[in-house]
């Protein structure tokens, strides 16, 4: 049986969409799977929805946190 924590999907990032889509490669590229959730419309409405999220499986978030951090001190 597999463990349900794990499968259970988490905001990694809330911000930009511009951000959120860099932050999915970045990751997709370190063998997380990522996704954006309300990149397009936040980028069009941002009256209605101000942000785009990333999100990630929960068992990935300590090593997305790491890639995240280093991206952010390498910029």
């Amino acid at each position: 049986m597999s463990d349900v924590n794990n499968e259970k999907m988490v905001i990694a990032f809330s911000g930009n969409p511009m951000d959120a889509i860099q932050i999915k490669e970045l990751l997709e590229s370190h063998n997380i799977e990522a996704s954006v959730l309300n990149g397009y419309t936040s980028t069009i409405a941002p009256h209605i929805v101000p942000e785009a999220n990333v999100m990630i499986f929960q068992k990935d978030m300590e090593e997305a946190q790491e890639l995240m951090k280093y991206m952010s001190l390498n910029n």
